[in-house]
């Protein structure tokens, strides 16, 4: 009989204590990835284990900022927020399945948000209201602008013909009339 792999130990003991777990991905690289419908429902999520280089490290994926936040505000005595998620605190590298397994459960109990421990709330509190706020409405300047002056290119400076010369004052005079009549209304 084959000896089983860390991971699919690792994969068995969680599946013994979280009955609706579902594994997401096993003994393909160093992450064992198992979706915890009862602590986070959206697919995405997963708590998992690092088992690379001998040691095994958890943490939970998860990029629900609301989730994070309610699990810190419960848990942040022992758990911390990084850039995949959640973590332990110091991400500590365990060398059994046993331990890792131990730390596991205290880890799945501080982020289950079913037993979300309300803080300083009195038992006749109001809810706070959200502060909303109106977006900032812009008036424009009234602009005072003096004629601008056009000048002509001479034709002793200017390599271009005298053709191309005037289509481009011409443009560049319907662009200040443009603005001078449509943006700048007087």
């Amino acid at each position: 009989m084959a000896a089983k792999s860390v991971q699919l130990q690792l994969a068995e003991s969680i599946q013994s204590i979280v009955k609706d777990s579902v594994i997401k991905k096993i003994d393909k690289d160093n992450f064992l990835d198992i979706h915890l419908p009862s602590i986070n429902s959206s697919k995405g999520t997963h708590l998992f284990f690092n088992t690379a280089k001998g040691q095994i490290k958890l943490g939970f994926y998860v990029r629900d900022i609301d989730f994070i936040n309610k699990v810190i505000l419960k848990s942040s005595k022992i758990i911390e927020t990084y850039s995949q998620g959640i973590r332990l605190n110091g991400n500590p590298e365990f060398e059994t399945v046993e331990h890792a397994i131990a730390k596991a459960k205290e880890f799945l109990q501080a982020i289950d948000l079913t037993v979300v421990i309300a803080k300083n709330v009195k038992k006749n509190s109001k809810p706070k209201k959200k502060v909303s706020t109106k977006p900032l409405t812009v008036k424009p300047k009234k602009v005072d602008l003096a004629p601008i002056k056009i000048e002509s290119i001479p034709e002793n400076v200017s390599t271009i013909s005298r053709s191309q010369n005037s289509s481009k004052n011409n443009w560049y005079a319907r662009l200040i009339l443009f603005f001078d009549k449509y943006i700048f209304r007087k």
